[in-house]
């Protein structure tokens, strides 16, 4: 910091003091300048660090945030695209290689500001020495000594503005270079974060793999659905049609029934009306014939009764017409009885457009009872065409077996009706050499059941299959050796050791053991039977 100065004693001439004082004040702004420039240089780095750091704890929580909404592959792709990386190209080295260059060029720009710094305040210290080189020579005070002790006053303020500056400025590198430390040790768990990430893709990919198989299923469902929906649309609209084609069909007959009503309503006014004007114009005219009338005969009557008095003659005249007013009370009741009839008439038309009605409705509905009638017929009936076609199925896959079984059992005979001549082809074939098959096991069994001695069959069976395989085989045959009839069956001979071990078997006990095994048999034949059907409906159903 620059001494306060007291007293100025110039030694050399004035214009000489000036200039050295013009020429510290310029070198003095233009450090100021400087450190301004610098300082702002600093902040805008420190403020540009800041908001990069900032910005990757932003982008991290955002992540994270992210992580319970999208993929992490797409994550990954995101990130590595904002640093300008294109995803899956670049190994783990390489990254972190980058990043290390990146703190590496972050590192060289911190030293240059601190090299910077550390010329100026050098600059500073040289110009400060100058300034005390300078201040022994001043012996006299010069005019402008409080000008020059004001500005080095602010001068000494504008120093100590931007020591302080400076100091705020080593404040913001260290908070930089603390959390550049922060940053390295986030980067050092990059790699298990890379790790989890990896892991986390995999199983995106595995449950990517799983959802597509289930949606290529769902589209398969619904193709098959709108197909379904599609068959049931058009039965609809066909539906549909007829309805309307009937409700059409059934208002054109409610409308002629309304048409003939109201013409006969109109017919009906129209002669109720000619009626009454035809009553008016006989009431008028019988009226003006009666006035005559009265005229008349009250001329005659003064002529011929010589009644001189009204009186006389409306004494006359009311005897006279009592009989008109008897007719006109007969008229009148007419009259009524013909609107009486007349009501009863509208009632009985209203009455029969009602039934009409009704009985619309009811036809309707019963309509809508057959349409539902006839829909679960369908129904029923694709059900049933759904179960012969699966029962067809399971046919034609037992189809082969049937018929090699039906081919073994050839050498057996049973008395049984096989006039009807059936396509080999159709399902009807199977199931009559499925009849045929059952009805031989069951010869076969009562033949069995018959047979006392089941030694002596199974030796006849042995036989039997020792033949077959000897014409089978070609006579050159060296490897394949038979039990000739003068070696004991191996069975025997185990048979006969245990009798000797165990101790002679009765008789009875021999019996009722053949008859227990034949017995058996079929059972055990049932259940492998119903296990083989049970295994082919399973399969027919996947």
């Amino acid at each position: 910091m620059l001494p306060a100065v007291t007293s100025l004693v110039p030694t050399r001439p004035h214009t000489e003091m000036q200039d050295k004082i013009t020429e510290v004040k310029k070198v003095i702004q233009l450090l100021e300048s400087e450190k301004k420039v610098e300082y702002e240089k600093n902040q805008a780095v420190t403020h540009q660090k800041n908001q990069m750091a900032f910005q990757l704890r932003q982008e991290i929580k955002r992540l994270s945030m992210d992580l319970a909404d999208r993929s992490r592959e797409e994550r990954c792709r995101d990130a590595f695209q904002k640093r300008g990386l294109t995803y899956g190209e670049k190994q783990e080295g390489e990254i972190l290689a980058i990043q290390e260059q990146k703190r590496l060029a972050e590192l060289k720009k911190l030293d240059a500001l601190n090299h910077s710094t550390r010329k100026k305040q050098r600059h500073l210290e040289e110009l400060q020495r100058e300034y005390e080189m300078l201040k022994p020579h001043t012996g006299r005070a010069c005019p402008d000594v409080q000008m020059t002790e004001q500005m080095a006053t602010t001068v000494e303020a504008k120093l100590q503005e931007t020591q302080e500056a400076v100091k705020e400025a080593e404040m913001k590198t260290a908070q930089h270079m603390r959390r550049r430390d922060i940053l390295q040790d986030e980067s050092r768990t990059y790699q298990s974060q890379l790790d989890s990430l990896k892991e986390e893709i995999e199983k995106q990919r595995k449950e990517l793999q799983r959802v597509c198989l289930i949606h290529d299923k769902a589209n398969s469902t619904k193709t098959m659905a709108e197909s379904d929906l599609q068959q049931l649309t058009k039965q609809l609209n066909r539906k549909r049609v007829e309805r309307r084609q009937t409700v059409v069909a059934t208002r054109r007959i409610i409308e002629e029934c309304k048409a003939e009503a109201d013409a006969s309503d109109q017919m009906a006014r129209e002669m109720m009306a000619e009626d009454e004007a035809r009553r008016r114009a006989a009431r008028i005219t019988a009226e003006e014939e009666e006035r005559a009338n009265t005229r008349d005969i009250f001329r005659m009557l003064q002529q011929t009764t010589a009644a001189t008095s009204e009186q006389d003659i409306r004494r006359q005249h009311v005897s006279c017409t009592s009989e008109t007013h008897e007719q006109q009370e007969r008229l009148k009741k007419e009259n009524l009885q013909l609107k009486e009839e007349k009501d009863l008439l509208r009632q009985q038309l209203y009455s029969m457009i009602c039934e009409r009605e009704a009985r619309r409705i009811r036809d309707q509905q019963t309509l809508e009872a057959c349409e539902q009638q006839l829909q679960a017929q369908q129904q029923k009936s694709e059900q049933a065409r759904e179960n012969r076609d699966s029962l067809s199925q399971t046919l034609e896959s037992i189809r082969p077996t049937i018929l090699l079984l039906a081919k073994k059992l050839k050498h057996t005979s049973v008395d049984e009706d096989t006039d009807e001549q059936v396509d080999p082809d159709s399902v009807e074939f199977v199931l009559q050499q499925i009849k045929q098959c059952k009805a031989k096991f069951l010869a076969l069994h009562t033949e069995l059941q018959k047979q006392s001695d089941l030694k002596a069959v199974m030796k006849h069976m042995d036989e039997k299959f020792l033949v077959v395989v000897k014409e089978r085989i070609p006579d050159d045959n060296n490897r394949i050796k038979l039990l000739d009839e003068g070696i004991p069956d191996v069975r025997d001979d185990e048979v006969g050791r245990e009798e000797e071990a165990e101790g002679v078997v009765p008789e009875e006990a021999q019996k009722s053991d053949a008859q227990q095994e034949t017995e058996d048999k079929p059972k055990k034949a049932q259940r492998t039977r119903r296990r083989k059907t049970k295994s082919q409906s399973s399969r027919d159903w996947r």
